[in-house]
């Protein structure tokens, strides 16, 4: 009689470590997913504001080339979220530092002329950093830049990694 409550017990003991372990696995797939799912808002959060950014600016651009005004090169170094007529739920400010820069949030870092999005950890970012500075399009020659004729269009050149880390790293040794 001994032995056959003993394999019960043990038959119960073997259903407890066993949903045991399957509630665990569950749990870390759930935990997974849900991790993926958050780098890919991000992701997406990121590739919306910067198309937005950039519609918004050759927007402007073009609504003052109809006016009859000019948009000159300065223009290209001004903190692009300050002349647009919205403003990016994410954006935080200007930067004084890079390394001040808080996840989730869009700078402008005047030192450079770059707009700046610290996000999650991704192809291309360092510290989940990445930059982009304002470009004319199409470039102009240097004959060009020379005479004042304006902008038509911009766009959003992504600095390189390299770069980046370079600007990272003398904030950090000063």
């Amino acid at each position: 009689m001994r032995a056959d409550y003993d394999s019960i017990h043990t038959v119960n003991l073997s259903r407890r470590w066993g949903w045991g372990l399957a509630s665990l696995i569950g749990v870390l797939v759930v935990a997974m997913l849900g991790w993926r799912m958050l780098d890919v808002a991000g992701q997406r959060s990121e590739a919306a504001t910067l198309e937005n950014l950039h519609a918004g600016l050759n927007r402007l651009a073009l609504e003052e080339t109809a006016q009859g005004r000019t948009l000159h090169r300065h223009w290209l170094q001004a903190n692009p979220f300050a002349q647009l007529r919205w403003q990016a739920e994410d954006y935080c400010g200007e930067l004084e530092l890079l390394s001040q820069a808080r996840a989730g949030c869009w700078y402008f870092w005047p030192a450079q002329h770059w707009v700046v999005h610290r996000g999650g950890e991704q192809a291309g970012a360092v510290d989940g950093m990445r930059a982009w500075r304002l470009r004319a399009i199409p470039e102009r020659s240097q004959q060009a830049e020379k005479s004042n004729d304006g902008l038509l269009a911009v766009e959003l050149e992504q600095i390189s990694t390299g770069q980046l880390q370079v600007y990272l790293q003398a904030e950090q040794e000063e």
